[in-house]
C-alpha cells in the first residue's frame, strides 16, 4: 500500500492553526476556509465547536490524480503542506488559498490535527502522515491534541474533518469522611509524580487509512520524567486554595473536583503498571475558625490501569480525620466527535425574477442570510409587491421564516424562497 511522503523533519509551531472542522470545496473551485488567531489555553478541554473554533487547526493534504490513497503513488510534496486554518465571524479560513485542479475525477486526501498551536514533529515516512508529540512536563502547558482525516474527496462533494481526542484527560476530586461535619478542609497544593519507566509523555502518532476511519494509532517512544507539578496559580490544575466541607452525616461527601473546572493533564494513551503515579496533597482544616490541623501527604494509586484515547479518568481522594487515601477512580467517554460538514442555502425567487442562488456554509457554524440586494442577489421582485418581507421554507409562507440579514446556525441544506410584500 503506497501513500505520499511528507518530506523532512519539520517542526510546527503553529500560532494562527487549531481544531475541528471541515474541508469542502466551494462553486468556483475553491478548497474553503475562514479565520481566527487566538489560541486555546493550555490544559482545557476542546469540548464543542466554539472551543474548536477559538483552537484552530492545521491541515495537510495530498494529490492522488484518480487514485485512492491506498493505491496512491508516492509524492514529494504536499498540496496543503501544515496550513493553520482558523475561525472568522463565520467560517474558516487561511492563506493562501487553494483551488481545486480542472482534471475530472481528481482526489485528494486531507489529515489535520489541533489545536493549531500544538507543537508537534511532522514525520519523514512512506506510510501514512505521522507526528511525533511530547507532553509538556508542566501541566499548564498541556493541551487537548485531536486528529483528523478525510480520505478520497473529490471537486464535487463536501470534504468534513471529524476531529478525535487524541489523549486520555485525567483529573482529580475529593471526597471527605464524617469526621468533616461541621468542619472545612482547603486544599492547599495538588501535584502529580511519577517515575520515568512507569508513564511514556512521548509517542508517535500515525493517521489511518481507511475512508471514514479518523482513527489512527499511537506508537511511544520515551517515557515520562520523574515529576509533574500540579499546584500554583494561572493554568495549573490547582489554581488557588479550595476549601471543602462536609456537613452531612453520610460517611463521605459527594466528590468534588479539585483541579480547576475544564483544565486537567492530557496524557498520552498507554498502560499503566501498578503503583505508576502518586499525588503529593497538601491541606489545613479549620473549625470555628481555627486551625486544628495541617498536613503534606502522599498518596500512591497502586491499581494498574489502560488509559485510553477520548476517555476521561477522575481519581479520588478520600480525606479522613488526618490522613488521605486513594480512592477509585471512574471512567467516562470524553464528549464526542467534532464536526462540521458543508451546507448549501439555496435562495428562489418564488415570484420574483431571476435564476437560483446558492451560497454554501457550514453545519454548526453561523451563516447571514442575504438581503435582497447584497452579495450580487440577482432577484428582482414581482411589481406589486416591491419588498423582500422574509424568507420561508415554504413557497406559501407558512413554513420556517427567517429575516433577510438574519444570524441562521445551519444543520444541513436549507432551501428558502422569497416572501414579497407590498
Amino acid at each position: 500500500m503506497k501513500k505520499y511522503s511528507i518530506a523532512p523533519l519539520v517542526v510546527l509551531l503553529c500560532a494562527a492553526c487549531t481544531d475541528n472542522t471541515v474541508v469542502p470545496v466551494d462553486a468556483a473551485g475553491t478548497v474553503a476556509f475562514t479565520a481566527q488567531t487566538s489560541a486555546a489555553a493550555r490544559g482545557t478541554s476542546i469540548e464543542g465547536k466554539s472551543d474548536l473554533q477559538t483552537a484552530g487547526f492545521c491541515v495537510y493534504a495530498w494529490l492522488t490524480d484518480s487514485n485512492d490513497w491506498s493505491n496512491a503513488i508516492p509524492a514529494t510534496t504536499a498540496w496543503f503542506d501544515g496550513a493553520a486554518v482558523a475561525w472568522s465571524t463565520s467560517s474558516w479560513t487561511y492563506t493562501p488559498m487553494r483551488y481545486w485542479p480542472d482534471a475530472a475525477g481528481l482526489k485528494a486526501s486531507f489529515f489535520a490535527y489541533a489545536p493549531a498551536d500544538a507543537v508537534v514533529t511532522m514525520q519523514s515516512t512512506s506510510g501514512n502522515p505521522a507526528f511525533e508529540y511530547t507532553v509538556p512536563n508542566t501541566a499548564a502547558d498541556q493541551c487537548d491534541l485531536l486528529a483528523a482525516q478525510a480520505l478520497d474527496r473529490t471537486k464535487s462533494a463536501a470534504v468534513p474533518l471529524t476531529f478525535d481526542h487524541l489523549l486520555a484527560r485525567i483529573g482529580f476530586k475529593a471526597r471527605l469522611s464524617k469526621h468533616f461535619a461541621g468542619a472545612t478542609l482547603t486544599v492547599t497544593s495538588l501535584k502529580v509524580k511519577y517515575t520515568a519507566d512507569k508513564i511514556a509523555n512521548k509517542g508517535v502518532y500515525t493517521f489511518g487509512g481507511s475512508p471514514g476511519q479518523s482513527a489512527g494509532a499511537w506508537t511511544l517512544t520515551d517515557a515520562g520524567t520523574s515529576s509533574m507539578a500540579t499546584s500554583g496559580g494561572g493554568d495549573e490544575l490547582l489554581s488557588d486554595s479550595l476549601p471543602l466541607s462536609n456537613n452531612t452525616a453520610g460517611e463521605y461527601d459527594t466528590p468534588l473536583l479539585l483541579n480547576d473546572a475544564g483544565k486537567y493533564l492530557m496524557m498520552l494513551p498507554q498502560s499503566l503498571p501498578e503503583n505508576a503515579f502518586s499525588v503529593e496533597v497538601a491541606w489545613i482544616v479549620e473549625q470555628a475558625d481555627e486551625i486544628i490541623h495541617n498536613a503534606i501527604r502522599t498518596v500512591t494509586f497502586p491499581s494498574s490501569m489502560i488509559w485510553q484515547a477520548g476517555k476521561a479518568y477522575s481519581y479520588t481522594l478520600l480525606f479522613l480525620a488526618n490522613e488521605v487515601q486513594a480512592g477509585g477512580v471512574t471512567v467516562e467517554n470524553w464528549g464526542g466527535s467534532l464536526t462540521y460538514e458543508r451546507a448549501a442555502v439555496t435562495y428562489k425567487a418564488n415570484g420574483g425574477t431571476g435564476d437560483d442562488v446558492v451560497r454554501h456554509g457550514w453545519t454548526n457554524s453561523e451563516t447571514i442570510l442575504l438581503t435582497q440586494v447584497d452579495n450580487g442577489n440577482p432577484f428582482a421582485p414581482p411589481t406589486d409587491k416591491p419588498v423582500l418581507a422574509k424568507w420561508s421554507t415554504a413557497t406559501n409562507g407558512t413554513g420556517t421564516d427567517y429575516m433577510p440579514g438574519a444570524s441562521v446556525t445551519l444543520t444541513g441544506d436549507l432551501t428558502l424562497y422569497a416572501i414579497w410584500s407590498n
